[in-house]
């Protein structure tokens, strides 16, 4: 990247700021909260923003941590707002969704949240953006779009029973097909400070849960920051902006290899870093433009329950008796075999949904970033399916559209509407999750309207 020549006009700062929760801190991602009992890497709170000439600042907020709640989202505009920065609600706030983080909002109703973790993730996530914003500089904007993603699969399968099973477990014989997409597309973004390399950012659609266990870890997004580092010979700061992907994830069920450890992590975070080293030799300049944000509000409701589901789920947990299975030995294999103790959890989600979340509705900001006439950013609440971006990037003007999932705030799993009645886990009402049928067509038209704006 050394010889390659950019256009002036930008301006562009990074910067990072530890948010590595306190020993014991309880992780999420799975049926229950798992004590931490160590840490394999630091989760960071890292910060990129552009300017275009005396125009205000946009960028990204990117966090290592299962999603950003809409609490934590709200308590970090608040922390910008406070501090004085100049575009409090630009910043697309987003996460990298590891499932060994801790817990930031209520995940299956789990009473595990700290106000002050909270507390303090808003304020080092405010101190990166402030400090990215002192430090901009005058920079050149670089791009490379890639459709190389061998490490995702799609996770929903039809069965020979007809059904839509989720996680069926490795080389199942009942397995007929996917049921959907996989977007192999990776888009990056470089930046360029004073003839060097000062920042990427990587737009990838995969799940990070890869590493399991019981001890801190930004995943393999923190596997290829390094890897890339490395290859690079630079610290260079690298924000992975996760692409939608709530039906998809790494396993690959033709494989009977294990793959749920810190190795499988590092192969997959290495291997992508390998790709984006590769993208990087073939970037190309941005000209000069505007940098501007959009923000269209989209309201978000949530599913019913009714009486006769209710009743259900109520015989289930009467018919549980004593010795009912703890959620944390539970696996997604057992939820796909449809196992007591999944059975008994899930009722009691439904019965919880249906007293606490049933028709109620949120409104969440789909911001969209736009740099020049060839990028654009467009951040997404919860976990939608692979094709919901899919569909956002072939209806975008803009050549490379980055579209950036766990934004904004969290309304759970966002399946496609032809989804819900096949079933599958990302389709059920549990607290955390449930939105109604219509979700993925409001976001996609509010992401749409965002890039037009």
């Amino acid at each position: 990247m050394s010889t390659l020549r950019g256009y002036a006009g930008y301006s562009a700062g990074f910067a990072r700021e530890a948010i590595t929760p306190p020993p014991g801190a309880p992780l999420a991602g799975y049926f229950a909260p798992r004590p931490s009992s160590g840490v394999l890497d630091e989760l960071e709170a890292k910060a990129a923003l552009v300017q275009s000439g005396a125009g205000p600042p946009a960028g990204v907020i990117a966090l290592d941590l299962l999603y950003a709640s809409d609490e934590l989202v709200a308590r970090i505009r608040r922390a910008l707002r406070q501090r004085g920065f100049p575009a409090p609600d630009a910043p697309l706030i987003c996460a990298t969704h590891t499932h060994t983080g801790p817990y930031v909002g209520g995940v299956f109703d789990a009473d595990c949240v700290s106000r002050e973790y909270l507390d303090a993730v808003a304020d080092k996530a405010a101190s990166a953006a402030m400090r990215a914003w002192e430090s901009l500089r005058p920079a050149e904007l670089f791009r490379a779009s890639a459709t190389n993603n061998p490490f995702a699969f799609n996770r929903r399968f039809f069965m020979k029973d007809g059904r839509v099973v989720t996680n069926p477990g490795k080389r199942n014989p009942n397995i007929v097909r996917p049921e959907g997409s996989v977007d192999r597309q990776i888009h990056v973004l470089a930046v360029r400070r004073d003839g060097n390399l000062a920042g990427v950012l990587v737009n990838i659609a995969n799940h990070a849960d890869t590493t399991g266990g019981d001890r801190v870890s930004r995943d393999w997004p923190g596997q290829l920051e390094t890897r890339l580092q490395e290859l690079l010979g630079q610290p260079v700061p690298v924000l992975i902006l996760v692409a939608p992907s709530g039906n998809l994830n790494h396993f690959d069920v033709s494989s009977a290899a294990p793959q749920t450890s810190p190795a499988e992590a590092q192969r997959i975070g290495q291997g992508y870093a390998e790709i984006v080293r590769n993208m990087i030799e073939g970037l190309t300049p941005l000209e000069p433009g505007e940098v501007r944000s959009d923000t269209v509000r989209v309201q978000v409701g949530f599913r019913a329950v009714s009486d006769d589901e209710l009743a259900a789920a109520r015989r289930v947990l009467a018919e549980s008796g004593p010795g009912r299975a703890p959620a944390a030995v539970m696996t997604a294999e057992d939820l796909a075999a449809g196992c007591r103790a999944a059975d008994q959890f899930f009722a009691n989600q439904l019965v919880e949904f249906a007293r606490k979340e049933q028709g109620r509705t949120c409104e969440y900001s789909i911001t969209a970033l736009k740099i020049g006439r060839c990028v654009a950013l467009v951040g997404l609440p919860g976990e939608p399916f692979t094709e919901i971006g899919m569909r956002i990037k072939d209806g975008s003007a803009f050549p490379a559209t980055l579209v950036v999932a766990h934004a904004n705030g969290a309304c759970g799993y966002v399946p496609l509407p032809e989804c819900f009645a096949r079933g599958g886990y990302e389709t059920l009402r549990r607290i955390g999750g449930g939105a109604r049928e219509d979700t993925a067509e409001r976001l996609v038209g509010a992401a749409l309207s965002a890039l037009r704006g």
